[in-house]
């Protein structure tokens, strides 16, 4: 008689991963920036329409962002703090035109004023973005956003050396939402950049 414990087995082998990728999902934001440099004061000043499609079975009252520039504001910051632990106290003695902030100017969700706050005083490279309306599952928030960005001295990814400019993760940028919730976490030197999928358009 025929044993066909193996060949099932083998089966579900193969079966497994779909099985397990049944109930996969993923955020989607799409990114329509347009932004200027003045080089003249190290400054970036921009306007973004962020599109954000919540493919999650959950509503979402609010949408946690990263304000990642204002990891250089000071040096209370979780950047500097890491910085000190590494031994390294460049940002510490650095004159106050060398720090980098973000300031948001406006804020509005499907056109409406949004409030936001800060996540703590230690952590101004992330906030909470409050939504007028839960975005329900599967549907699409249109999120519209002023702001201008101070590029700091040369301290670690985000910079400038004279007029020499290194742009990365200068925008503010949602955080993602996956099976495990929110993931504000802070800009660090030492650490990668989980973020969500999307598009980009930038003028």
């Amino acid at each position: 008689m025929l044993n066909t414990r193996y060949p099932m087995r083998f089966v579900y082998m193969l079966l497994l991963p779909s099985l397990l990728l049944a109930d996969y999902w993923q955020q989607k934001v799409n990114y329509d920036i347009d932004v200027e440099l003045i080089d003249s004061v190290h400054q970036v000043s921009g306007h973004e329409t962020i599109t954000y499609i919540n493919n999650s079975p959950d509503s979402l009252n609010y949408i946690w962002m990263h304000l990642w520039p204002n990891a250089y504001k000071n040096t209370e910051t979780m950047l500097a703090q890491q910085k000190f632990n590494q031994f390294s106290t460049k940002i510490h003695f650095l004159p106050d035109s060398s720090f980098g902030w973000i300031d948001i100017e406006k804020v509005t969700a499907d056109s409406q004023h949004i409030d936001w706050h800060f996540r703590s005083a230690d952590t101004l490279d992330v906030a909470k973005f409050m939504l007028n309306q839960p975005l329900l599952s599967g549907d699409t928030l249109f999120m519209d956003l002023d702001f201008v960005v101070q590029v700091p001295a040369s301290i670690s990814r985000l910079a400038h050396m004279g007029h020499h400019y290194q742009m990365t993760q200068w925008y503010p940028k949602p955080a993602v939402y996956d099976s495990l919730g929110w993931h504000p976490m802070s800009y660090l030197d030492m650490g990668e950049f989980y973020s969500e999928w999307g598009n980009y358009e930038v003028s």
